[in-house]
């Protein structure tokens, strides 16, 4: 799908609140599919929840995803922390979660200096950073996008102006 990023017109009609509760939503839907995935995919894994995320157990693999704002909102540069160990070989990755309301639109949302400093981290220690899109959030119809933001800004399929808003087209 297209991406922008560049000055866009943010929608200041969404109060802070508001934009915090369709976060947490749309944290909350990744965190879901997530782990039904890893259910689905390990069907014979040890499975185990706990206050930060869960952790997938089966002989020779380990994963272990942490939802950083599964009890408060820590403000981190990312939202989920996926550490996997298959044998000798370990790998973490960082996932990030955008969230909208509007499910088939250009959705517009923020970007901090933050978030793009922990994605080039990844990308120069090779691990994985990943943005999640989720859109349609408080509808029947959510939908969810997992995209590499950094391949596509190499790959010329992203303007970047300002880093502060990014506008994603479906």
């Amino acid at each position: 799908f297209p991406v922008t990023i560049g000055p866009a017109l943010f929608s200041s009609h969404v109060t802070k609140e508001e934009r915090e509760a369709i976060g947490r939503e749309g944290e909350q839907f990744v965190y879901r599919s997530l782990l039904d995935k890893h259910k689905e995919r390990h069907p014979n894994a040890q499975i185990r929840e706990d206050e930060e995320g869960y952790t997938i157990q089966s002989e020779g693999y380990y994963k272990r995803v942490r939802w950083l704002n599964k009890s408060d909102e820590l403000y981190e540069s990312y939202d989920f922390q996926v550490e996997v160990q298959k044998g000798s070989s370990r790998k973490t990755r960082y996932l990030e979660v955008k969230a909208s309301t509007y499910q088939d639109a250009e959705i517009e949302m923020n970007y901090s200096l933050d978030e793009w400093g922990v994605m080039l981290n990844s990308e120069r220690e090779n691990k994985g950073y990943r943005l999640y899109v989720v859109r349609g959030i408080f509808s029947e119809a959510v939908s969810m996008e997992k995209c590499d933001l950094l391949s596509m800004v190499k790959a010329d399929q992203v303007s970047v102006k300002d880093y502060k808003r990014i506008s994603i087209k479906s």
